[in-house]
């Protein structure tokens, strides 16, 4: 039998709260929700997204308030399509996705940053391996016995990904610092100054046809090893957006020659 699920939420708040102090980091909120899955008797899945806005503020340290650093713009924030195949199979056959976005704006802080690092830390996974009482316990037992069923590896399969174009105006105010030595020196020469100030850089990757067609077969492999793919075919597109940053910052003689500086 065929089955379905249709989902609207009209809005919806996700709090993230860090530990030490316990309080509220990253607070998101989410407008328009709207999710439709369909599984054929085939083994078939078609999974429908839509989300109209998006925004996630950041707690400041001190005082209740929060600062901006993610909004949507536009009335459709993200659509996206995926079909399933034979959904019983240990691996995750996908065989077309497709993602609409759209444009977003980004504020970027060392505040940010630092809150991000900590949440990306609270979210590592716990080292592999047994507490000692648990090791202890299982050494007069055959480890056949002890390792219980064998979980199989999992493999990801992508035969189409089309991703629209996708644009975002980007703010920040960093610290040189956190640069890498030899870029932080030269961008401080630059810059004349230890902080770089970015005024609404445009940031615009283009269109992007993954996988399958006359660009090759399907991809086969982990998550990581995907991310990492979809980071090479990026990359190229991230240069072209530089020069829209030299010219909305202060990362040349404090953007006397800019936009940065004659046009805030």
């Amino acid at each position: 039998y065929g089955t379905g699920l249709d989902l609207q939420v009209p809005s919806l708040t996700v709090s993230i709260v860090g530990e030490q102090p316990r309080s509220e980091v990253f607070v998101c909120f989410l407008r328009g929700v709207h999710g439709h899955v369909r599984q054929d008797p085939d083994g078939t899945r078609k999974t429908e997204c839509e989300l109209a806005q998006i925004q996630v503020d950041m707690h400041q340290s001190r005082g209740d308030v929060r600062n901006v650093v993610l909004a949507s713009v536009g009335r459709r924030f993200m659509r996206m399509e995926i079909s399933r195949e034979d959904i019983a199979r240990g691996d995750v056959v996908i065989r077309k996705a497709a993602v609409e976005m759209g444009s977003l704006e980004v504020n970027v802080s060392q505040g940010l940053i630092e809150a991000a690092k900590q949440l990306a830390n609270a979210m590592k996974p716990k080292p592999l391996g047994l507490p000692l009482e648990a090791a202890l316990s299982r050494a007069g037992i055959p480890y056949n016995i002890t390792c219980g069923a064998v979980v199989p590896c999992q493999k990801y399969i992508f035969h189409a990904v089309d991703v629209c174009q996708l644009k975002a105006r980007v703010w920040a105010t960093l610290s040189i610092s956190l640069l890498p030595d030899i870029v932080s020196v030269l961008a401080t020469i630059s810059a004349l100054s230890s902080t770089l100030e970015v005024d609404g850089a445009k940031i615009a990757l283009p269109e992007q046809h993954l996988f399958g067609g006359d660009i090759g077969g399907p991809f086969e492999g982990s998550l990581e090893a995907l991310g990492a793919f979809v980071w090479q075919r990026y990359k190229p597109c991230l240069k072209d957006s530089w020069r829209s940053v030299l010219n909305n910052s202060n990362a040349l003689f404090h953007g006397l020659l800019s936009r940065h500086g004659w046009n805030p």
